[in-house]
């Protein structure tokens, strides 16, 4: 029996990252992730996943969040 679970917005927020994006607030809204990205970013820290930030915009407080690249050597 195969059951259709919805994804979570962790989830989502998780393979968007993954798959190379990055995300802000509001990219996340649009997007249908939820309002609150900080929290869910920091789920996903908390869970081990490595995830970075940066002013989206020059002189911005607003957060751009995307995966640590690692060189594995």
């Amino acid at each position: 029996m195969q059951t259709n679970k919805m994804k979570s917005q962790k989830e989502k927020i998780k393979e968007w990252l993954e798959d190379g994006l990055s995300l802000t607030r509001v990219t996340a809204y649009e997007q249908g992730f939820g309002l609150n990205l900080p929290a869910r970013i920091n789920e996903l820290k908390n869970e081990g996943l490595k995830i970075d930030n940066r002013p989206a915009y020059d002189g911005s407080r607003e957060k751009e969040y995307f995966l640590r690249v690692t060189n594995a050597n």
